[in-house]
């Protein structure tokens, strides 16, 4: 089989038996189901399944390895080049005899799935055969009574049946509804990302939610974040789905000049690169900032690293719980005891805090190009993102070279009123009285005015109380575990007492303020919408919502080769047998 795509045809309509089945099997578990109802009122002459867009690096052993094909008697299954998976259309062709153009039933539709939009600006009456649909013609023949389910895939193509291809251009800073990506404000950046696990990938997936395109180069093995899940026996891996949604996919070998070659000319085109590689590492491969700029001097480079780029370290190997947890002093910082230890870091919260100041850098080299016409290197660390978020601690450090001081427990706060407490029922809470003098009444007026509290000299002010801390918290303990969170929470209110209820996730992502605030966004996924975490900020004169699910492993290498570098096939069956690309 040596075409570029499976089609089904017959000229015996008696030899379809309700419907066309066949099955595809292939390595990686793949499977593909094309289903087609043959109930056109007996007009089809031949037939042609919808092609679709497959995981680049599989596509021509895929094509070669067919495990099994089953078809009623009288169909001939075959590869033929009119049906082309390459140039990633979607092509029902139904076509009978005495066919004519504006005949709704006998036009050939094509529909771009690269970026899911559809020609709509030329009337069919003006085409001849085979003519383009209309979009609302096409949705109601695939959408509609005559067509069902289109293709069903378990792993794989980011576009499934007719409901995610079917959708209408959108104008560059056009909001719209409806199932439509609003643009955003990066509407027209280019991203070519090189990274791995977390920080470099989710600065570049902020980009993509702000409407950047990114290309996400990967190695053939693909970024070892993809294994995560599987690392710990889970079928799915929903920290990276978050960190590499609306990005494209292109699996490249760097290994080999042909493959470096081509990262090249997807940069010399590029507005941004960001990479999460050691310095040492990209300089290799002839990445490093001083190459990259000669051959495109707009370009905006951004390195994050661990330790800095220009330091004795910068080709010292990172993870967030080392260079931010560790090395910047959260860790310490947060140490409950010494013999306890320090506590164990949440996955990512270094990488996600230094990809988000990553994506703000890089956004404002973007403006100062706008000023000068040039580009420039943009460096971000884990170890430096650290330093600054401990920032009231280390600049207090750097002024009054304090000692090594001692953890600090709700007992023993600097300011006894912001600390947290326990209701009725044992769960938590956030008093928030920084301003002490100012909420010590509110907060008696809330709790009563008790005569322990209110007439006590030693809670008279905010030095009585820091030295008497241990006696008023454990007269605030008992007090506040007489009422539940819900019950204190009209009477915080009513007289002004700052407060804030300490969540577990399953009361965060069921929090209507949570959700109010749009912490949380659908992204279409290829079993359907489902529900991911949002990137921080709103823009309401650009909107931006998040773009596709998480590519495949090189889900469009192809593709890209195609429409960004303008190659032909025999070059990409070239760069195929050279080993530059799966």
């Amino acid at each position: 089989m040596d075409g570029d795509g499976l089609c089904a045809w017959t000229n015996d309509p008696n030899a379809w038996d309700a419907r066309l089945d066949v099955v595809l099997h292939f390595e990686r578990h793949f499977r593909i189901e094309v289903r087609r109802r043959n109930d056109f009122d007996g007009e089809i002459g031949w037939v042609v399944h919808e092609a679709f867009t497959w995981p680049a690096p599989c596509l021509d052993r895929c094509m070669r390895d067919i495990r099994d094909v089953w078809c009623p008697d009288g169909v001939r299954v075959s590869t033929e080049p009119e049906t082309n998976f390459r140039n990633h259309l979607a092509e029902a062709v139904f076509q009978g005899e005495g066919a004519k153009a504006n005949d709704e039933k006998t036009c050939q539709i094509s529909v771009p799935t690269a970026d899911r939009r559809l020609v709509d600006n030329l009337p069919i009456d003006e085409l001849q055969l085979p003519a383009l649909f209309r979009v609302g013609q096409l949705v109601e023949l695939l959408g509609g009574e005559e067509w069902r389910g289109g293709l069903r895939a378990c792993h794989g193509p980011q576009y499934i049946a007719s409901r995610s291809i079917l959708r209408e251009p959108v104008e560059s800073g056009e909001a719209s509804r409806g199932g439509v990506r609003m643009a955003g404000p990066l509407d027209g950046i280019k991203v070519v990302e090189m990274g791995v696990w977390v920080a470099g990938p989710s600065c570049a997936a902020v980009l993509a939610d702000w409407g950047a395109d990114v290309i996400k180069i990967e190695p053939p093995e693909g970024d070892p974040f993809r294994g995560l899940g599987a690392a710990f026996g889970a079928v799915m891996n929903p920290p990276f789905e978050l960190d590499n949604r609306g990005k494209r996919s292109i699996a490249l070998n760097l290994e080999v000049a042909e493959g470096r070659e081509i990262a090249a000319k997807l940069l010399d085109s590029a507005d941004v690169f960001v990479s999460n590689m050691r310095p040492r590492a990209l300089e290799r491969l002839g990445m490093g900032y001083e190459a990259l700029a000669r051959a495109n001097p707009r370009l905006i480079y951004c390195n994050v690293t661990g330790y800095g780029p220009d330091t004795p370290e910068a080709n010292r190997a990172a993870y967030d719980v080392g260079a931010f947890w560790s090395r910047a002093g959260v860790a310490s910082g947060l140490m409950p005891n010494r013999e306890v230890g320090p506590p164990l870091q949440r996955g990512g919260m270094g990488d996600h805090m230094t990809g988000a100041n990553a994506a703000g850098a890089i956004s404002a080299a973007l403006f100062s190009r706008e000023k000068t016409g040039l580009g420039q290197r943009v460096a971000v660390s884990l170890t430096r993102i650290g330093v600054y978020m401990m920032g009231w601690d280390t600049n207090t450090q750097l002024r009054a070279k304090l000692p090594d001081a001692p953890p600090i427990d709700r007992f023993h706060a600097p300011n006894p009123l912001i600390n947290p407490f326990r209701d009725s029922e044992g769960r938590w809470f956030y008093l928030l009285m920084l301003q002490g003098d100012r909420h010590w009444p509110d907060f008696l007026r809330a709790v009563g005015n008790p005569p322990e509290l209110a007439e006590d000299p030693r809670f008279v002010d905010i030095p009585s109380r820091r030295e008497n801390g241990t006696a008023l918290v454990e007269i605030m303990d008992r007090i506040l575990a007489t009422r539940t969170r819900s019950e204190w929470a009209p009477i915080f209110d009513e007289n002004d007492v700052w407060f804030a209820p300490i969540q577990n996730l399953a009361e965060v992502v069921d929090d209507p303020v949570v959700r109010a605030a749009g912490a949380f966004v659908t992204v279409e996924s290829p079993t359907g919408p489902i529900e991911q975490v949002n990137t921080p900020a709103d823009f309401y004169g650009t909107p931006s919502e998040p773009g596709d699910w998480a590519p495949e492993l090189g889900q469009h290498t192809e593709m890209i080769l195609v429409e960004e570098l303008g190659l032909d096939w025999d070059r990409i069956a070239e760069l195929k047998a050279l080993g530059a690309i799966p």
